[in-house]
């Protein structure tokens, strides 16, 4: 009887690449009627399926009152060309990175699948998501000692605006609702957090220019606001009492400008300027009259007694300077006035601190030329940069030395009118000074 055994030996193995491997097998067969051995060789090449890896993040979407609604964006590693998502409520999405809304409360078991149908790749990921709790606010709106149109109503129509205030100190719209009835605002499907309010009148509104917009509570700038802290419970009683302003002011007195932004290429992108709030308010610091800022920021206010005053633009999440201002007999009427609000607050800060001192633009207006006297500790090159208000840069110039009693001279007579700042940087980019001027 033949019998014949079979023996495989791997005599070698190396990889040809990352993926591909080649093995050499021999084989031996024993024949017992012969006493001996027959050797059979091959190759065989191995390749190695390319490997993908799922993963996702997840996150609530805090600037929307629609309750549980959901970002996901997709962190899987690999050449991947499809994605599958499960939300544990009987709805899918083939998306990278969907936006999901879920019905109710609860936690679901959210699942992703990735593939690659032509390399084979493939593989899963779940993840638990819990919905948050969501909160109502609200209050009454007064002017004076009764809500607005409350209990009769007087042609009014409040506006409450709700603004996230985060840990960075800046602040983000949330929700908008017009109110008449009762003079009572709220807002639904808040999630927990800090919060600040500002109540105004619309513009139809008949005592819009009797009222400042006004924080709760009873603040007419959003930095001195109060903070609603929304954690484990509703707030019904945020009641807002609107700041009164004299609305037959009588005097010969006027001034009229411009709310400019101190980063000008930054303009389109962070900036909404229309209907920004000026104020003005007496050497105490009280506000005795207000102004909303057209498209282009431009802003007027009428019928001032002489005096000095101090001018400001209240912007939810800009810092304004203040400007100082006399009307007198000799000049009752000022115009061009340009009030500079910023990203951060710049009170206090003083530029010794960053080794420069520098002064005003001159003259201002200006028709050819500017001129600014800088004086700077150190030996490095300064770019002078002008833009307009759109943002768009129209000069530009190579400071090599500067002296205190050599002023930087500017040419600008090519420039048309209107509002420009001035920039001066150091060579790594930093902002060292922003002055602006008239043309």
């Amino acid at each position: 009887m033949k019998k014949i055994y079979f023996l495989i030996i791997i005599i070698a193995s190396f990889i040809l690449s990352k993926k591909n491997y080649v093995i050499y097998v021999t084989a031996q067969s024993y024949n017992s009627l012969n006493n001996g051995y027959n050797d059979d060789s091959a190759e065989i090449t191995i390749t190695e399926l390319p490997t993908c890896e799922a993963d996702f993040s997840f996150q609530v979407d805090s600037n929307s009152t629609q309750p549980y609604r959901f970002f996901f964006k997709d962190k899987s590693s690999g050449n991947i060309t499809s994605w599958h998502w499960e939300f544990d409520d009987g709805n899918t999405s083939n998306v990278r990175n969907p936006i999901h809304v879920f019905d109710k409360e609860g936690t679901f078991n959210v699942c992703l699948l990735i593939s690659n149908d032509s390399t084979g790749c493939f593989d899963s990921i779940c993840y638990p998501v819990t919905m948050p709790e969501y909160f109502l606010m609200g209050g009454f709106a007064y002017t004076g000692s009764s809500p607005i149109n409350n209990p009769v109503h007087e042609g009014d129509t409040g506006i409450a605006t709700l603004y996230r205030r985060k840990s960075n100190n800046t602040v983000q719209v949330v929700d908008s609702n017009i109110f008449m009835n009762l003079g009572y605002f709220w807002f639904s499907g808040i999630l927990g957090g800090n919060y600040i309010i500002r109540i105004k009148l619309s513009d139809q509104s008949t005592h819009s220019e009797n009222y400042l917009p006004t924080y709760f509570n009873n603040s007419y700038t959003w930095q001195n606001a109060d903070l609603i802290t929304m954690l484990d419970t509703h707030a019904y009683s945020l009641d807002t009492y609107m700041i009164p302003i004299n609305a037959n002011l009588t005097g010969p007195g006027s001034i009229s400008g411009q709310i400019v932004y101190s980063e000008p290429s930054l303009y389109d992108k962070y900036f909404n300027i229309k209907g920004a709030c000026v104020i003005l308010q007496d050497q105490s610091g009280q506000a005795i009259d207000f102004s909303f800022a057209d498209l282009s920021g431009y802003f007027t206010l009428n019928q001032i007694p002489l005096g000095s005053y101090r001018l400001l633009a209240e912007i939810p999440g800009k810092y304004s300077e203040v400007i100082e201002i006399t009307l007198s007999n000799n000049q009752p009427s000022i115009t061009s006035v340009m009030v500079e609000v910023f990203e951060s607050n710049i009170h206090g800060i003083d530029e010794t601190s960053k080794n420069i001192l520098a002064g005003n633009v001159y003259p201002n207006p200006a028709k050819d030329q500017i001129n600014i006297s800088i004086k700077y500790s150190n030996t490095e090159k300064l770019k002078a940069s002008v833009y307009d208000i759109t943002g768009r840069r129209c000069l530009e110039k190579i400071i090599n030395q500067v002296h205190l009693n050599d002023p930087v001279k500017l040419e600008v007579g090519h420039l048309n009118q209107g509002v420009y700042l001035l920039n001066i940087t150091n060579p790594d980019g930093n902002l060292l000074i922003t002055r602006k001027f008239v043309k």
